[in-house]
């Protein structure tokens, strides 16, 4: 499980930086929640991080820190990029 995200940046109506990735979950954690309502009727993740491709080029460096929140879960994560 990852969570896929965009940066877009505009002059005008133009799009002057166009950035894509994901965000990661360490497997303990993807563990916990497959165990539990709604994705336990799924079974665990059919691609553990050691297996997905975007992953093993650098994801141990997109990992999120989930923590309890409400009913949930929150994370933050800080992203710097060079857009010149």
């Amino acid at each position: 499980m990852h969570i896929h995200f965009k940066i877009r940046t505009f002059a005008d109506e133009h799009t002057t930086w166009d950035f894509t990735s994901q965000l990661f979950f360490d497997e303990a954690f993807l563990q916990a929640a497959y165990a539990v309502e709604p994705y336990a009727p799924r079974g665990q993740a059919d691609v553990p991080n050691a297996q997905d491709g975007i992953y093993r080029g650098g994801g141990d460096q997109l990992l999120l820190a989930p923590a309890a929140s409400g009913d949930g879960y929150s994370a933050t994560f800080e992203i710097g990029l060079q857009m010149s």
